[in-house]
């Protein structure tokens, strides 16, 4: 068995009390994120958060961190007020019914080999955002040097979480390696990627998390949705690397969001009120949550280009 078809399998068994204590080890350095059974991108925002809670001018202090990272509670009354906006609506419910996280979900096969197209632009997009990490290092004064110190191996640890999922692209789904090595990056990818970038060079480092919020509290609210489905159908290729490794499940089995998902929403409620005004959450934020969840929907819609079959424009 390799290495990810362990982790898949084992997410079942890991309950969030074991991956808070997990979690909190690798947010003093104790352990590694690598053997968390999430998503890559999962940890990659949870690479994040710890780098700014070590950090002690960015917002909260290291101990208020600590205390959100062990909680099994999440509080999500920041991320409601842009989820839940009906100004955001549209764009929301476009990511949360995508035809293909749905159709795959029932099993359609149309939908699972779309689903193989899409992995290849997300392997794309992972590594796209290493680069949006270290672009992210030219933004930090010269004097800044805990910053410095904290980003630069953080940006060295995120290429295995790339590998990691390329190893799922070939192992798990059965995708040829010359296949994805000749593929192009979809236009959704390339618009992604470009977005990330510019950002970086205009947003400070509370709104790169905000960004962040449909890739990573979405996808596991919509896994969420999707597992508790009674017409989801299991065993699927979807159902195993997509589904299952975006949510958690409580010592009784009941599934729930997934962990990097509970951190960073209380991770963005924790330093809310130190980085937001009516500006911010009127104007900037809704831009920026609403174009990345345009963004999330549109990769999800690339998979199908790989198939000729092109969906409307979102």
């Amino acid at each position: 068995m390799t290495t990810t078809q362990s982790t898949l399998k084992s997410n079942a068994s890991h309950n969030p009390s074991q991956i808070s204590e997990h979690i909190y080890a690798a947010f003093l350095n104790k352990a590694s994120l690598s053997d968390l059974p999430i998503t890559p991108r999962s940890k990659f925002a949870l690479d994040g958060i710890f780098n700014d809670g070590h950090i002690k001018h960015r917002g909260a202090s290291e101990e208020q961190v600590c205390r959100a990272l062990l909680t099994q509670e999440v509080d999500t009354s920041f991320i409601d007020k842009l989820w839940n906006d009906p100004a955001n609506k549209e764009f929301v419910d476009g990511f949360m019914y995508n035809k293909l996280c749905r159709d795959a979900a029932k099993g359609d096969e149309t939908a699972l080999e779309a689903y193989k197209h899409y992995a290849i632009q997300d392997y794309f997009y992972l590594i796209d955002y290493v680069k949006f990490r270290a672009l992210r290092l030219a933004t930090v004064p010269s004097t800044d040097l805990s910053t410095l110190e904290s980003e630069t191996p953080s940006v060295g640890r995120s290429y295995g979480w790339v590998v990691e999922w390329l190893q799922t692209c070939t192992e798990n789904l059965g995708i040829d390696p010359d296949v994805i090595a000749t593929t192009e990056r979809a236009i959704a990818e390339l618009a992604y990627s470009n977005f990330l970038q510019n950002n970086t060079r205009t947003e400070d480092w509370f709104n790169l998390h905000v960004i962040m919020i449909p890739c990573i509290f979405g996808w596991s609210k919509l896994a969420l949705e999707l597992y508790n489905d009674p017409t989801t159908k299991k065993g699927t290729t979807f159902y195993n690397t997509w589904i299952v490794p975006n949510i958690a499940f409580s010592v009784q089995g009941v599934a729930q969001l997934g962990s990097s998902a509970v951190r960073l929403a209380n991770f963005l409620a924790t330093n809310a009120n130190g980085w937001t005004s009516p500006i911010d959450l009127d104007e900037n934020f809704r831009t920026l949550f609403r174009t990345a969840a345009r963004l999330e929907t549109a990769l999800f819609n690339s998979g199908y280009e790989g198939l000729g079959h092109a969906l409307p424009p979102v």
